[in-house]
């Protein structure tokens, strides 16, 4: 049997592009693999941290949470918020992740906010029975917020009937 020059070159290019799909394919398929892994890894670790924060939220106290305009030169004339923090268990804490809520007399929500109040740092943790305070800059907060809250600073003793109310939860825990 005769092969034809025309379709020896049509048997040749594709046997070489259907390796180049092959080749890409099972390259596609290790690179999912492992971006699959690393997804999964990331995932467990962010449960564990949540599932600590649920577990360990009754050993943290936070307390003197208040919400201001600061009058300090760093965030001199920007909303604020700043509270204290003590470890009260007997794990060291490396990091710890807050969520805030500021809320209306009626329970709305008009910002809310995810901070590190203590960030993972290779030097740095919290002791059993030890304390820090915090200070978050309230980013994109809303006008409203910020007009009350300069109003309140200027007439401490009024009081207005839209006040605000501060909602927090420990959103994630590393513990050591």
């Amino acid at each position: 049997m005769i092969i034809k020059k025309k379709s020896i070159l049509v048997i040749i290019l594709s046997s070489i592009l259907i390796s180049l799909v092959l080749i890409t394919t099972l390259i596609g398929f290790y690179l999912y693999l492992n971006w699959k892994e690393e997804n999964a890894k990331s995932l467990y670790l962010t449960s564990l941290y949540e599932l600590n924060a649920k577990l360990y939220a009754k050993y943290i106290s936070i307390t003197s949470i208040l919400i201001k305009i600061d009058e300090e030169e760093f965030f001199k004339g920007k909303p604020i918020i700043e509270g204290h923090i003590k470890n009260r268990s007997n794990k060291k804490i490396r990091s710890l992740k807050l969520k805030i809520s500021l809320l209306d007399k009626d329970g709305r929500v008009l910002y809310m906010d995810l901070f590190y109040p203590l960030r993972i740092d290779p030097h740095s943790y919290l002791a059993p029975n030890d304390a820090i305070s915090f200070k978050h800059l309230l980013k994109n907060c809303p006008k409203d917020i910020t007009s009350y809250l300069k109003m309140k600073t200027r007439f401490a003793k009024e009081k207005k009937k839209e006040a605000i109310n501060i909602d927090y939860k420990i959103e994630e825990l590393i513990l050591e």
